[in-house]
């Protein structure tokens, strides 16, 4: 219970004066909640990772990592923290200069930068979804292409969207729509 006790430590106090209290404690996993947020706290050994969730509710929680908080908290991270993080006090002084500081907004009922994260982590997932969707449908038009099938390469292209392919699949459909 090292982890918990050094967060506890140093956040615990500062966390129930902004309405926070703890709701639910197992080794390495804190869980913090006020009447609007959730803040989860926690340690994978597995990884020798320490991690940060914020959320609106139980279910709608986002990771708060290193490259989030330099995005939308404090752009100069190795400048304000402590970076690498070497020992879980590292961790925790880091979580309680980003809450005492510029990150304290992500604590606050309304807080638009926690919707900002929300909006940001929504669009990068659905970019993520569209390059594996677009890649999946690319070795399958490359398949019936390899095995000279014409009619299925055009009808996957086709279904893809001519302005969304690579250049070289751009000539490969000009030649797969002449030999039909």
């Amino acid at each position: 219970m090292e982890f918990n006790k050094i967060l506890l430590n140093k956040l615990g106090a500062f966390l129930q004066k902004e309405g926070f209290h703890l709701s639910e404690q197992f080794e390495n996993y804190l869980k913090f909640e006020s009447d609007n947020s959730v803040v989860v706290i926690c340690r994978d050994k597995r990884e020798n990772s320490n991690l940060l969730y914020i959320g609106k509710t139980e279910g709608n929680q986002y990771l708060i990592d290193g490259s989030i908080i330099k995005r939308f908290c404090v752009s100069n991270l190795e400048k304000d923290f402590k970076i690498p993080e070497r020992t879980i006090e590292d961790f925790a002084d880091n979580l309680f200069l980003l809450f005492t500081g510029k990150g304290y907004e992500l604590l606050k009922k309304d807080s638009k930068v926690l919707y900002d994260i929300a909006k940001f982590v929504e669009t990068e997932s659905e970019e993520y979804t569209s390059e594996l969707l677009l890649k999946q449908a690319l070795e399958s038009a490359s398949k019936a292409w390899e095995t000279n099938d014409y009619v299925s390469f055009v009808d996957k292209i086709d279904k893809i969207g001519i302005a969304k392919i690579p250049q070289s699949y751009q000539l490969k459909y000009k030649i797969a729509k002449q030999k039909l």
